[in-house]
């Protein structure tokens, strides 16, 4: 039998279909289109990150009327948020540029991790532990965005969330929330400080949890968050570090 008589193998057939592709796209555009639309490879369009804001129980209503808004939308509505982050952080993300001349302040900002060294530092002050809470958002990923893979303060790029090229940084990303610490590792406390930047504003029908630390604040969490039936309430301390 010779080798033309063989049966194909799966890799022959692969190969085949491989090279027939190649002689007919023209160009590398075409290539990475037709790559795009290869199942798998596109976000679904109801794909929905899991994503997290840290803040004060004192910015809780605002933020269920009005949506979790970016720190240039506050002012524009005259709020005055209870800030529990370094305000000299908060001066730098003023100025730190994102895209067309917009800075980290005309974007409403979450994390993949929220059990990261911002926390750690900011529950050393007592008053701020008290009231912290972690709101979880489900984030529909074709509403687009960016997001980083550090802090957004010292990221050197802005991914876009909907891009095939960044898939794979993203899903380094969604992984983050499986690590619990850094444990003096430099390099990973970096990486669990990524953030995903929304412009303006997150719709309030995204949160879909309270975590709260303090138990006292549970029957104040219930009345503020009475008409919205789909929020859930948790007081598991372990996203506090403990």
């Amino acid at each position: 039998m010779s080798w033309r008589d063989k049966p194909l193998t799966i890799l022959d057939i692969f190969s085949i279909k491989i090279r027939k592709i190649s002689e007919s796209i023209k160009n590398q555009g075409e290539l990475r289109d037709y790559i795009n639309k290869l199942p798998g490879n596109n976000p679904k369009d109801d794909e929905k990150l899991n994503l997290y804001h840290i803040t004060s129980i004192e910015n809780l209503e605002s933020i269920m009327e009005k949506g979790l808004l970016s720190e240039s939308e506050l002012e524009k509505h005259t709020i005055t948020p209870v800030h529990i982050s370094n305000r000299e952080i908060v001066q730098k993300r003023r100025v730190k540029t994102v895209d067309n001349n917009m800075t980290i302040s005309d974007y409403a900002c979450l994390y993949f991790q929220p059990r990261n060294a911002m926390l750690y530092e900011i529950l050393h002050n007592d008053s701020i532990k008290r009231n912290i809470l972690i709101l979880h958002y489900s984030y529909p990923i074709q509403n687009g965005g960016y997001f980083t893979t550090e802090n957004a303060v010292c990221a050197d790029h802005f991914y876009t969330l909907d891009d095939i090229s960044n898939q794979a940084k993203l899903n380094d990303c969604k992984n983050l929330i499986e690590k619990k610490s850094w444990y003096y590792d430099k390099i990973k406390k970096k990486e669990m400080m990524a953030e995903v930047l929304v412009h303006s504003m997150i719709k309030s029908e995204n949160l879909s949890r309270v975590i709260y630390y303090n138990e006292n604040l549970k029957s104040k969490l219930e009345e503020l968050l009475l008409k919205y039936n789909k929020v859930e309430l948790n007081n598991d301390k372990s996203w506090f570090f403990e």
